[in-house]
């Protein structure tokens, strides 16, 4: 068996049906993984095109496979610009899952339910957060193919990314995990020393402020 060799570039929109379909494997209890491929490559396209979106690849040089993924912004909203620039997709993409996916109906009522006491808990942790000293980025979550898995690779990809959005000028990098998303609370909070605050029975929010700039490459 030929031992992987892994490299790190910027995504490409020649990788998107790729991306879609590792997007679906890592995060397949998702909504979002429930919904048209069409839309989730739209997701991603935005991220190569748009000015202060960054999106990378590892990729397995040896077979050019695509063996993870993450990317971030730090123009905050990208969900909400997704929808401006894409309405009809995002809209037809919706609306043809209600007929075909059980979970969408199933994450709407719980999300009807639950949305006054989600947003009031959310914007009542996020203000108890230190203020940063300088633009945040928002860090979207790490995608590794599951035969890419346990060596070291999701660290990896996360130190490079961190040093790209610092070296981009941000000053605190921020997220959102899942509460019983172990493996990425392992990554961000006990290896690379990520902070962190319960928002809600759902949800932890990560964050990680920028070392001493003399440290980054300008």
């Amino acid at each position: 068996m030929i031992e992987p060799k892994l490299i790190i570039r910027d995504m490409m929109l020649e990788d998107l049906d790729e991306i879609a379909m590792l997007h679906k494997h890592c995060f397949p209890n998702s909504i979002f993984s429930t919904l048209d491929n069409s839309l989730v490559k739209c997701f991603y396209k935005q991220a190569i095109e748009e000015p202060d979106s960054y999106a990378v690849v590892l990729e397995d040089i040896n077979n050019k496979r695509i063996a993870g993924f993450t990317i971030g912004t730090k123009h905050l909203g990208y969900r909400n610009r997704l929808l401006k620039n894409h309405p009809f997709i995002c809209i037809f993409g919706i609306f043809k899952g209600l007929f075909t996916k059980v979970s969408i109906w199933k994450d709407i009522v719980i999300r009807v339910f639950k949305i006054k006491k989600i947003l009031t808990e959310t914007l009542k942790e996020v203000s108890d957060i230190p203020p940063a000293k300088g633009p945040e980025a928002l860090f979207m979550p790490i995608a590794i193919h599951k035969d890419y898995r346990g060596k070291g690779n999701a660290d990896m990809l996360a130190k490079y990314f961190t040093e790209k959005l610092f070296s981009a000028g941000a000053w605190r990098l921020r997220g959102k995990i899942t509460v019983d998303n172990i493996p990425s609370q392992k990554l961000f909070i006990d290896r690379l020393g990520w902070k962190y605050k319960k928002m809600n029975d759902g949800w932890l929010i990560v964050w990680f402020d920028r070392p001493d700039s003399t440290l980054i490459k300008k």
